[in-house]
């Protein structure tokens, strides 16, 4: 073999070799940032979870507290469904106790208004005669 062909032969060897190497020394580099990139989704999975674990108690207690206030707003309604029917009773008992009476009295007023209407009528039937009479004396 020529020099030349040795030549050619060592320079794409000695290329060959820097091409391996670079290639080695890119899949190291690959592979310690893939490392790298799991400790990192590790690390942060790992300050995750607390925060995940704190929203999981602040929901569990929020559908409590929802769940306690419904409850109040049930007994709240019913209550105040009970004291509304309540407060008609007495209203109805009321005026049935003292509008009756009321009226009762009214129609006794009214009786007795009459009779003295009637009364005075007659009264002032028999005193105008005597009126019309003084008026016709000469005396």
């Amino acid at each position: 073999m020529s020099d030349m062909a040795v030549f050619w032969l060592a320079t794409i060897a000695i290329a060959l070799a820097i091409t391996t190497m670079l290639q080695v020394a890119v899949l190291v580099i690959m592979a310690k940032l893939g490392l790298k990139a799991i400790r990192a989704v590790e690390d942060l999975g790992r300050q995750i979870q607390p925060i995940i674990d704190k929203l999981n108690r602040i929901t569990d207690d929020a559908g409590r507290v929802t769940s306690l206030a419904l409850g109040q707003v049930e007994k709240i309604n019913a209550l105040l469904n009970g004291t509304g029917k309540r407060i008609e009773d007495v209203v109805s008992t009321l005026h049935s106790t003292i509008l009756g009476p009321v009226k009762h009295g009214a129609a006794i007023l009214a009786g007795v208004k009459a009779a003295l209407g009637v009364f005075w009528s007659r009264h002032d039937r028999t005193r105008q005669p005597r009126d019309d009479e003084d008026a016709m004396f000469i005396g």
